[in-house]
């Protein structure tokens, strides 16, 4: 969207504009939702556009408002946000009280803000100002959903966020079975994982994971810089302890940056002298954890998002729980087959195809010789 200013655009391209501008702030405004904001002057010429930067930070309103050089351009002017106007003092004063002093002919939000603090009262507050407040009704509702996917779990659910990102073959095997698993996908997919972690306050693995690959799991970019960021060891039974800080994702991160998650029973347990956060959690039949505690302890710790992203069992708990709320699946042009590989989802079992959880909203793109598939997992009620 090579839009300049002064160019004069549809209501449908404002909005697509200002979900572009939102998408800029995926990854750094939690635990608030990305916003984008279009601002057209009377003649629906485009003014300016902004979007939500960080946590703490400028709302995009507001954002596009600063950059507004001559006010007489706000006279009878048509305002597109993602989100409904904020009503309530956070951090920063309300949008929607900014908005009502102008001299506006429109406001258009894409969706109603789920926050109860919000929820319609930003939308009254703006159209008690005499300006036209309306919910936007045309396409790309699956786009402003997603937009805020992650804000709705957290409000609704008071959980994190659960992304599963695997990497099979085309017979759905995650590794080797000797646990061997670089490489399955190419360079091209394994740069896109980097910017998906980008996106999420936390990498989670099982302590498999940990002890065959050894990962980093930390941001690479293409520049070659590299970013530290959170990483979550599921590790029932407290096995990683005496050697937590010979592992390479101990090397480029700081201990407060790692959490482990043992079963409660075992939190008195003595880790070896290594210092990190521990999260105690309930336990499960068969050695298992309760992942919905975890998710939720995750949430009372500021990681209202976490990409899952392995291994087979870590992939099959979360899918038994039911608490996958989007896939990013890549599939590489290989097939091991029979007993030479090991299923990502092996340790998973639904009550049969009327049961079955389902990928909805999807989305197919190509990195290299791969295939990704991703979309919203919708699971049947129990």
């Amino acid at each position: 969207m090579n839009y300049k200013a002064g160019d004069q655009l549809s209501d449908l391209e404002a909005m697509r504009l200002a979900i572009a501008e939102a998408r800029k702030g995926v990854g750094s405004v939690a635990p608030n939702p990305p916003v984008g904001c279009v601002i057209l002057s009377r003649d629906r010429r485009l003014v300016t556009v902004g979007y939500h930067k960080k946590c703490g930070g400028p709302h995009a309103e507001v954002e596009a408002l600063s950059q507004v050089a001559d006010p007489a351009l706000l006279k009878g002017a048509h305002v597109f946000v993602t989100l409904e106007p904020c009503a309530h003092f956070g951090k920063t004063p309300p949008c929607a009280e900014a908005l009502a002093q102008l001299p506006l002919a429109r406001v258009i939000y894409g969706l109603e803000d789920p926050n109860p603090l919000v929820a319609g009262q930003g939308a009254k507050r703006v159209q008690a100002a005499g300006i036209i407040t309306e919910v936007w009704r045309g396409q790309d509702l699956p786009e402003l959903e997603e937009l805020i996917e992650v804000f709705r779990c957290n409000i609704e659910k008071k959980r994190a966020f659960v992304a599963v990102k695997a990497a099979v073959t085309l017979d759905g095997c995650v590794a080797e079975s000797s646990g061997k698993s670089q490489w399955i996908t190419g360079p091209e997919s394994r740069k896109f994982v980097h910017q998906l972690r980008a996106n999420f306050d936390a990498v989670l693995v099982g302590r498999n994971t940990v002890e065959s690959d050894n990962p980093r799991l930390n941001i690479r970019g293409s520049d070659g810089e590299e970013r530290s960021n959170r990483v979550v060891l599921l590790d029932p039974n407290n096995r990683l302890s005496p050697g937590l800080k010979q592992l390479a994702l101990w090397q480029c991160r700081d201990s407060a940056s790692i959490f482990q998650a043992v079963r409660a029973k075992l939190g008195d347990e003595v880790g070896g002298g290594v210092e990190w956060r521990r999260l105690l959690v309930k336990g499960r039949e068969a050695g298992g954890m309760d992942l919905a505690d975890l998710t939720s302890q995750l949430f009372s710790e500021g990681i209202c998002s976490v990409l899952v992203e392995g291994g087979a069992f870590t992939h099959s708990s979360f899918f038994q729980s039911a608490l996958v709320d989007r896939l990013y699946l890549f599939i590489s042009p290989k097939a091991l087959g029979g007993k030479a590989g090991l299923n990502w989802l092996q340790h998973f079992e639904s009550r049969g195809l009327d049961y079955a959880p389902k990928l909805k909203s999807r989305c197919v793109m190509t990195f290299g010789e791969d295939i990704l598939i991703s979309g919203h997992l919708s699971f049947p009620p129990t």
